[in-house]
């Protein structure tokens, strides 16, 4: 028989009758509560001023009030304690990190560890070649008589070229000198001049502690990281203690970071054009269309440099200190599907209050950011749930007000809103370590909800732990139990003539996000009850059809929902029309054509991608006529209506103004159901 266990919880505090789990049938008892499955917190060593001492009564502090663990970023320091400074990575400072990761275990605690000071990744390892870099177009016309001569001045040249009447096309390399002077002469009227160059962004670690201050590295270049990483490599060769649980890289701020030594080369493997032929546009110099589909190709170079040459060799660098690897994706130029996919534990983050229009709950006035959207934090748990990953986390509640302006009242409905969107693994942000010499309220991080001792609500905190223990034991077990795949269409953000490099920012969604074609099938989906998760071109090539359920690495889905999008690889129309043919369900919303994405062999690529087309749409059907070997193509306006002639069941309990996510075990379902509103369900 299999039976349905739903862990209900409203979206206020209640007092409750603690019943002994003894007492309980043993199908209602919570499983034995493990240091994973408790929250976390952010812990800040402000200038890693630590002592041995207050290390242990710290630890011992944060397990009392019901922690699972925590995760060590080296600062900058307070003022006048100078003395007990600790360098980064410095005898003392592996001293303390072996004191606290033994001491931790003592406790039944959990570490991990910043792979770096604040953030993101740099330090005085990075040198100058090895630093991020942006790219600067430079353009200007001969002189009447055709003459040019300048000096390039302001980083290293990798381009110069000139365009004339008809597209004719020069490379005027030979003409530069060795110290970046190009002199050349027009050979009639009508040309202009074209330059490449690449300089640093000149970013430096922001909040760096002693011994982490210097340059950013170059989040585009596997050497630039190899080079970072050999710092880390020594210092963990003569590293006495246990290894932290995991590393951890912060959300992408790598600010104006847009080139890399070597791109012109790496572009042309890619796409198989020249991007040097291409430099009117990407100056503005060409009509819109080129413009955008020149720099959508751009745009997918840096994505695919982020994920080949940096998240991924970061991780396996992890692997073989020991260490799982905790990644925040969003802000990136990338597919952030792929980049939370490439590690162990996808984290997103959420940073001011949401809009819970909950009885007697105020939010703080002074607060200008935006709500977190349940929608964006399904990034991170998709990406997770398609690749298989257990732990799925967040930076919870960064700033909800200034540091005593927060009740945990506030805190709770963002926990839940977080469970619902498949967070399994909440990390507080944060405390900051104190020593118990230091008066009240003692050392306190500036961006921060202040979850550390000093604050009055530590006394109540260990009752919301506790809850939040009891449904992550449920949520991290089990699996996921969604059924619609929805596809990704990041072409479409990458399809823009404006600006040069786009992050998706979990702060700017409003940017890239909101009203496009994915975003209104995901908000139907939601307030509809159907459970679903994000898929991207790449997880989407590696799935397979096992008994007309679409398997991915880590779940099985009963459709694939194409979106509302202008732009579809051909690549990935391939993986479509496969699917349809071993028996997938396929939905496509919307009855216009798509174009293929970026300027590279256009024609040729759209003639492919509309004999793909009509070959997938040659296996259109319904549920209703449909028979059982066909193959199953849905084409229309409404997505509804289409998911439930696939045989898509939606959850009436949405229909309530309840939210929910569902798992599956051996013998049923897990629900976990929110109530965020304030008018009655």
């Amino acid at each position: 028989m299999r039976r349905l266990i739903a862990v209900v919880c409203l979206g206020v505090l209640v007092p409750c009758t603690r019943i002994r789990t003894s007492e309980l049938p043993s199908e209602f008892r919570w499983p034995q509560i493990s240091c994973t499955q408790k929250p976390w917190s952010y812990w800040w060593w402000p200038g890693s001023a630590v002592d041995k001492d207050n290390l242990s009564r710290l630890l011992s502090l944060y397990r009392a009030g019901g922690l699972g663990g925590v995760h060590i970023i080296p600062i900058y320091g307070v003022r006048g304690w100078e003395e007990s400074y600790r360098k980064f990575l410095s005898p003392s400072w592996l001293e303390a990190l072996a004191h606290t990761v033994k001491e931790a275990r003592r406790l039944g605690l959990g570490v991990d560890m910043s792979t770096g000071t604040g953030w993101p990744f740099g330090g005085p390892q990075v040198s100058a070649a090895d630093a991020a870099e942006k790219v600067v177009f430079k353009t200007a016309k001969p002189s009447e008589d055709g003459f040019f001569e300048e000096r390039l001045k302001g980083g290293r040249i990798e381009a110069v070229c000139a365009f004339g009447p008809g597209d004719r096309f020069l490379d005027l390399s030979k003409f530069v000198d060795s110290e970046g002077r190009i002199t050349w002469r027009a050979p009639e009227q009508g040309w202009r001049v074209y330059a490449v160059l690449a300089t640093r962004t000149g970013q430096r670690v922001k909040r760096a502690a002693p011994g982490g201050e210097g340059w950013v590295v170059d989040p585009f270049s596997r050497k630039a990281l190899q080079n970072y990483l050999k710092r880390f490599d020594e210092a963990f060769s003569r590293y006495r203690g246990p290894m932290p649980r995991a590393q951890y890289h912060d959300s992408y701020e790598y600010y104006r970071a847009d080139w890399t030594d070597g791109f012109l080369t790496a572009f042309r493997n890619r796409f198989g054009y020249d991007l040097r032929r291409e430099l009117p546009a990407l100056s503005g110099h060409a009509d819109r269309d080129r413009t955008a589909r020149v720099k959508a190709d751009w745009r997918n170079m840096l994505s695919d440099l982020l994920l080949e040459e940096y998240i991924r060799p970061w991780v396996s660098w992890s692997h073989t200190k020991g260490c799982l690897a905790r990644n925040q994706a969003h802000g990136s130029p990338g597919n952030l599907l792929d980049l939370y996919a490439a590690c162990d534990i996808p984290e997103t983050e959420i940073f001011g209050p949401s809009r819970f229009k909950i009885r007697g709950l105020r939010t703080d006035p002074d607060f200008k950011g935006a709500p977190p959207d349940p929608l964006m934090l399904k990034f991170a748990s998709s990406a997770a749930h398609t690749r298989g990953r257990r732990l799925v986390s967040s930076e919870t509640c960064t700033w909800l007000g200034e540091h005593f302006k927060v009740a945990l009242s506030q805190v709770k409905p963002e926990i839940d809103q977080l469970l619902t969107s498949g967070i399994n693994h909440i990390f507080y942000h944060g405390i900051a370590y104190s020593p118990c010499e230091a008066p009240w309220p003692g050392w306190l991080f500036y961006a921060s909800t202040n979850f550390a001792p000093s604050n009055p609500f530590w006394t109540d905190f260990p009752e919301l732990n506790a809850y939040v223990a009891r449904c992550q034991s449920i949520l991290q077990t089990g699996e996921p139990a969604n059924d619609v795949l929805l596809y990704f269409p990041v072409n479409d953000i990458w399809h823009n003539p404006e600006g040069t490099v786009i992050g998706l920012n979990v702060h700017a969604i409003e940017s890239w996000l909101h009203g496009t074609g994915f975003y209104e099938a995901a908000r139907l989906m939601w307030r509809r009850g159907f459970t679903f998760d994000y898929v991207s071109d790449r997880q989407l090539a590696k799935a397979r059809v096992v008994r007309r359920r679409i398997k991915t690495a880590g779940s099985a889905y009963r459709v694939v929902v194409v979106p509302r999008c202008a732009f579809l690889p051909v690549e990935t129309a391939r993986t479509l029309n496969r699917l349809a043919r071993e028996g997938a369900a396929i939905i496509v919303v919307g009855v216009g054509k798509r174009d293929v994405p970026g300027w590279g062999r256009l024609e040729e690529r759209r003639r492919e991608l509309e004999k793909l087309r009509r070959s997938l749409l040659s296996g259109t059907a319904t549920g209703k006529n449909a028979s059982a070997g066909a193959r199953r193509v849905l084409v229309g306006e409404d997505l509804e209506k289409l998911l439930t002639e696939a045989g898509v069941v939606r959850e009436a309990l949405a229909d309530f103004g309840l939210t929910f996510i569902r798992r599956s075990h051996p013998e049923g379902f897990h629900y976990f159901i929110t109530i965020l509103t304030a008018g009655d369900v």
